[in-house]
């Protein structure tokens, strides 16, 4: 136990990090291109992916 002068708090540390620690994302790219076939254009092509990643950490 650490005793304080008078009228003063006693010094303290800060918590320790969190040992386990678990994070999950998720992305949309809103991709669109023009699509040309023999040079003369079609159309646009619509890509749209959806990125998803999950990470665990555990410190020791």
């Amino acid at each position: 136990m650490v005793l304080a002068p008078a009228g003063k708090t006693p010094l303290s540390r800060p918590p320790p990090p969190p040992r386990r620690v678990a994070a999950a994302r998720r992305r949309w790219i809103d991709m669109d291109t023009d699509v040309a076939v023999n040079g003369a254009g079609v159309g646009v092509a619509h890509v749209d992916p959806i990125l998803v990643g999950v990470s665990a950490v555990l410190r020791f």
